[in-house]
């Protein structure tokens, strides 16, 4: 259960296996007993804290889980023998441990004493510890690229982390479905595209970089599937090392600061210029961007993507009362998904950012939008009554049409 829990990369094992507390993993440890299928809520052990508690390392947590365990690896009668000689309370956990971390120079013979020349005894001994000790992790990289992973992690890149280790990636857990075959159909679709062409920037160095795994799940009514994706690179600019591209030195992004440009354009479009994007204030590049992609998809109308932009001018800007807004009467039907996809595919966008590098440069950390301003204009724009005078240069988009 372990082990397959670390290869799919779970978030939780639900147990009431005690054995759960002392293995390795990223996985939480959450009491079946404790499950309430009616609240969905249940009790949660904390495995680091066991160890801090008991003051032990891993390996020295594999013997105490052998010395206190009833499964079996040793005799109970050897067991008990053993509590006698060593342990004042014989069922007291932290005297357990007191004898795990203390130096030992026979340790097979303090345990079991006359019986420590049994290989019946000294096998079962060593299968409990290859037991509580085996860490279920596939080390399948190569030594010379585990300092990326530590670098990754010390960046706190996720996404990329686990790309370069080429475990299982669930994409679908933001699934939208509007009930419409228009934009609920469309999200699973082009935010796939997206987040294939990230992988294929975050695994562009790595020594296996031809597919990734993702499972997914593309309508309300399919189930989750996991498929295996062949991975496209960018022709025209090359990705720097993960080491260059996340350098927090000023000279290193200085220089690459054109090819992180490149690469985000890449991710969003073969046909998108990075001199464009870098006409625009950078607290409006990532909604021109998004724009840009969903126009050349041919999920909006052109009115509907210049509104979008005009509404996030107006909140980058301050250009209406905020505090006084009115509510609309009435919500249009076509309104409401094109708002609703524009804020899914923008959270994507700006993630494109954080890969291709481009994180911590002023770009906003999420959609400027607001949609009340939105649904208050969007009938008069649906009906050509617009105002594109502060958003003209910006809308690159529009030569897509």
């Amino acid at each position: 259960m372990v082990a397959y829990a670390n290869s799919v990369n779970a978030l939780a094992i639900i147990s009431n296996n005690s054995d759960v507390m002392i293995f390795r993993g990223n996985w939480r440890f959450w009491s079946s007993k404790d499950l309430s299928f009616e609240k969905l809520t249940t009790r949660e052990f904390c495995r680091s804290a066991l160890r801090t508690h008991l003051g032990l390392d891993e390996k020295q947590l594999a013997l105490f889980a052998t010395l206190a365990s009833n499964n079996g690896f040793i005799p109970s009668e050897e067991l008990a023998s053993f509590r006698r000689r060593h342990l004042i309370n014989q069922y007291e956990f932290q005297e357990l441990a007191e004898f795990v971390r203390k130096p030992h120079t026979d340790l097979v013979v303090e345990i079991f004493g006359p019986s420590a020349n049994e290989d019946t005894i000294r096998n079962g001994f060593q299968d409990g510890l290859d037991y509580y000790g085996a860490d279920f992790i596939e080390q399948e990289q190569a030594s010379s690229e585990e300092p990326m992973l530590n670098f990754l992690k010390e960046r706190g890149k996720a996404f990329l982390f686990k790309m370069w280790t080429g475990v299982i990636s669930h994409y679908a857990l933001t699934l939208i479905d509007l009930r419409d075959d228009g934009f609920g159909a469309e999200y699973p679709t082009l935010s796939l595209k997206l987040i294939l062409r990230e992988a294929a920037i975050a695994v562009y160095h790595c020594r296996d970089r031809s597919s990734r795994v993702f499972v997914t799940k593309t309508s309300h009514t399919n189930g989750y599937a996991e498929r295996t994706y062949a991975l496209e690179f960018p022709q025209h600019v090359e990705p720097p090392t993960p080491q260059d591209i996340y350098s927090t030195d000023s000279a290193i992004h200085a220089k690459l600061a054109d090819t992180k440009l490149k690469l985000f354009c890449w991710i969003i479009s073969d046909n998108l210029d990075h001199r464009q994007l870098d006409a625009i204030p950078p607290k409006l590049m990532p909604t021109v961007a998004t724009l840009y992609f969903l126009i050349e998809h041919q999920v909006f109308e052109l009115f509907e993507a210049d509104l979008l932009l005009y509404v996030a001018y107006e909140v980058v800007f301050k250009k209406y009362d905020m505090i006084n807004i009115r509510y609309p009467k009435k919500l249009d039907g076509r309104a409401f998904r094109v708002a609703f996809l524009y804020n899914a595919i923008s959270q994507h966008v700006i993630k494109s950012l954080n890969v291709a590098g481009l994180d911590g440069l002023g770009y906003p950390e999420y959609p400027q939008f607001d949609g009340v301003r939105f649904h208050n204009l969007y009938r008069d724009w649906s009906r050509g009554d617009r105002n594109l005078e502060q958003i003209q240069p910006w809308r690159i988009y529009a030569n897509i049409f």
